[in-house]
């Protein structure tokens, strides 16, 4: 039979390394990358199942908003976000970015993984568009400097929906210029 002081000492025994993974685990959770869930959300906002009613109540008065398009502030003081209405749900949202934002293509690429591209105006000026369809997620960035200009959030979807629907003025290969 074991008496107490072996039940007591083995108790201060257990709890420190109790304690210490636990620890290690909570760390180890922090570290790791959030991975999205499907479909990318912004702000609470997710195409194809937030309504327009919960984007007034979320977001408030947007700053304009016409054909079925709100707008609201984002970080640039040149370009707002902008939120598509569709049978009044959210179907397609793009997120302005601006030299305000720390976000870049490496962090993009290593929370959704690896995009193929697109290349369309912008491409002159060395942005593509990195498109992860499957995921609900675009964004117009230059793949040297890592600067991101956009993110477009959409329902998961399929390649050719999204480029019929979203990408129309981007192709799979580089176009000539006509200067």
């Amino acid at each position: 039979m074991i008496n107490k002081k072996r039940l007591i000492i083995i108790a201060l025994a257990v709890i420190p390394v109790a304690v210490s993974v636990l620890y290690i685990l909570s760390y180890y959770k922090k570290s790791q990358p959030e991975i999205p869930t499907n479909p990318a959300s912004i702000n609470t906002i997710i195409p194809g199942k937030t309504t327009e009613q919960e984007v007034l109540q979320n977001l408030g008065t947007p700053v304009a908003s016409q054909g079925g398009i709100l707008q609201y502030k984002s970080t640039s003081p040149a370009r707002n976000n902008e939120i598509t209405i569709q049978n009044e749900k959210v179907g397609f949202v793009k997120e302005i970015v601006s030299y305000k934002d720390t976000i870049n293509l490496k962090e993009l690429n290593a929370q959704y993984g690896e995009a193929n591209y697109l290349y369309g105006p912008d491409a002159i000026n060395g942005y593509f568009l990195y498109y992860l369809p499957e995921k609900g997620i675009a964004y117009l960035a230059n793949p040297i400097v890592g600067t991101v200009l956009e993110i477009w959030h959409f329902p998961v979807t399929t390649f050719d929906n999204f480029k019929n629907t979203w990408a129309k003025d981007y192709t799979l290969t580089p176009t000539e210029h006509p200067f």
